[in-house]
């Protein structure tokens, strides 16, 4: 049976405007009628899916995945295709949503003075077989009973929507719906940004007092309690949900800020402890080996994580090199394909196993980051680059440089010369930089910097298309030339 229909999304929404009965059902997946009634009655409840139990996030507690068999799933994976075809996701939502990812989440929360977060617990069992028939039956869908009955017996198990379905993460955001309207008007009357990821609520602001109506801090400093707002508690609540009340957190921007697990203080980034690592993984495949460093990564990792089958012999013949590469890979497309920690730890990766440079598919996968500036930009200071932004903005609304495109790396902290020096002359020796023109602007207080990252007084090209200088001086200077580039 194919996974895969043939008609095209627009014919797909038309038909299923029209569904009749439960034939009709079975020809818009295209699949006979008795099949799709033997998959949904005839085979006991129990043969349909196959479950196993993953433990919670940093707790004792555990989650139920319930993964559909043979052509049960296939079904379902239709029907996706149909579902598809008729819901238009949201603006909030970017949980399951084509284009969108945890990335294009935090982004939105990125920079903020306040960023809250909630947990609908119990997200996909909480939706169960009523809600689902009763989706299909309202607006805008307004099906008939029949039909509506037989779209939720293809869709949910045990009275719930079983997570693990490929039908349970659109419908978990169709039937969200409602609450993601009701949601993000809420925040806009609090001068809030709302996103959704899944089952994780996020408002963010860079108001000076967080807006009790979503959420507010009880207690002290050392004993503090997050309280939900009357309204977002109203809300939550009427659509069918409760807020975990152990998963709430009101960051401010003095600590550091997390959304859907990346660190949104100034722009959205891996933790650091994740980068670290990977490095420990780099550190003892270099220094052991990779057998070994595999049997101690299984024994300190693997075996730490919450899946349950660390013990099936073919889950442990997973490639710890593998795992590194997928690690790498998340960095990459968190940080950027041109992002110096990327590509060291990408080169790191290809020196201790140099097969990997001969793989093709495989390094121009991990280096592909689609349609770019052609220069990168790179400064000491952390407002250095805030200085260039602002300069360059002016001189394009005077119409200069109209066709020029660059990205500024931004940053928190001090990057300082010595370490902006010292990235600059690994870049001119990686041998995959990016394919980028990267340029290194440096202040002109230190004399030794200046006469290494200047040739001749002028731009300093290094291999690698990587070029340095340090800034001109300015005609009204010229007597103390030692300066920087917010004072310039």
């Amino acid at each position: 049976m194919s996974h895969k229909l043939n008609s095209p999304p627009q014919d797909l929404a038309k038909s299923f405007s029209a569904l009749k009965d439960g034939r009709d059902v079975a020809k818009l997946l295209e699949v006979e009628y008795a099949h799709l009634v033997y998959h949904l009655y005839k085979i006991p409840q129990e043969a349909r899916y196959s479950q196993f139990k993953v433990k919670k996030r940093g707790t004792n507690e555990f989650r139920t995945i319930s993964i559909p068999n043979g052509s049960l799933k296939i079904i379902q994976t239709k029907l996706v295709q149909v579902l598809e075809a008729v819901y238009f996701p949201r603006i909030a939502v970017h949980g399951f949503i084509k284009g969108k990812s945890i990335l294009s989440n935090a982004r939105i929360h990125a920079n903020q003075k306040w960023v809250f977060n909630a947990d609908l617990e119990g997200f996909f069992p909480s939706i169960n077989f009523g809600r689902v028939r009763g989706l299909f039956i309202a607006k805008p869908y307004v099906l008939p009973d029949n039909v509506a009955t037989v779209l939720a017996q293809i869709c949910c198990y045990n009275n719930e929507l079983p997570q693990g379905a490929p039908t349970s993460p659109i419908l978990s955001n169709m039937v969200c719906a409602k609450l993601d309207s009701e949601l993000r008007i809420l925040a806009q009357h609090s001068r809030c940004n709302y996103t959704r990821y899944a089952d994780d609520l996020t408002f963010s602001t860079s108001s000076p007092k967080f807006p009790p109506q979503i959420a507010s801090i009880d207690g002290d400093s050392q004993n503090t309690i997050i309280e939900l707002g009357e309204q977002l508690r109203t809300i939550i609540g009427n659509n069918g949900f409760c807020v975990n009340a152990q998963k709430t957190r009101l960051q401010t921007k003095t600590h550091r800020q997390e959304v859907t697990g990346l660190v949104t203080n100034q722009f959205p980034n891996v933790s650091r402890q994740f980068i670290r690592q990977v490095r420990a993984m780099l550190h003892a495949w270099e220094k052991f080996g990779l057998e070994k460093a595999q049997t101690e990564y299984l024994m300190l990792y693997r075996d730490q994580q919450r899946n349950p089958l660390k013990n099936d012999p073919k889950y442990r013949n997973v490639s710890l090199k593998d795992v590194i590469l997928g690690k790498i890979g998340f960095i990459g497309s968190i940080r950027g394909k041109t992002d110096f920690i990327y590509i060291k730890l990408l080169n790191k990766v290809i020196s201790l196993s140099p097969e990997l440079a001969k793989q093709k598919d495989k390094i121009s996968a991990l280096m592909s980051s689609g349609p770019a500036p052609l220069i990168r930009v790179t400064t000491e200071g952390p407002t250095d680059w805030m200085h260039i932004e602002t300069a360059f903005n002016n001189l394009q609304s005077k119409g200069l440089f109209a066709g020029l495109a660059f990205d500024l790396v931004r940053y928190e902290h001090d990057m300082g010369h010595s370490r902006l020096l010292s990235i600059c002359e690994a870049y001119a020796t990686l041998p995959i930089p990016g394919g980028l023109s990267h340029v290194f602007i440096f202040d002109r207080d230190e004399p030794q910097i200046v006469n290494k990252v200047n040739e001749h007084g002028d731009v300093r090209k290094w291999p690698n298309n990587v070029y340095s200088f340090s800034i001109p001086i300015p005609t009204h200077r010229t007597k103390t030339p030692e300066i920087c580039i917010e004072l310039n």
